[in-house]
């Protein structure tokens, strides 16, 4: 009965660390059968990876005019651009 038990102990042990949860076997494995995550994210993650002006790098982009008198100070608006 203890061998029995020993021995499903340790199939199971193998089957959890070895197989489920080790991200480098599932990573190979969905690299040789070239799935591709369905979700949103994936796809929108896929075609920015093709896009070559993603990220763009010339150009600073606002959403809309600040109305705030807030004051900006210079120096760390320049700290990107040298």
């Amino acid at each position: 009965m203890l061998l029995m038990l020993l021995v499903a102990f340790s199939v199971s042990f193998f089957v959890e660390d070895g197989i489920l949860q080790n991200h480098r076997l599932w990573l190979l494995i969905k690299a040789l059968f070239r799935f591709c995550s369905s979700s949103q994210y994936r796809k929108l993650q896929r075609q920015l990876e093709e896009d070559a002006k993603w990220p763009p790098t010339s150009q600073k982009d606002f959403a809309e005019e600040p109305k705030s008198g807030a004051y900006v100070n210079p120096v760390y608006d320049e700290v990107g651009e040298n």
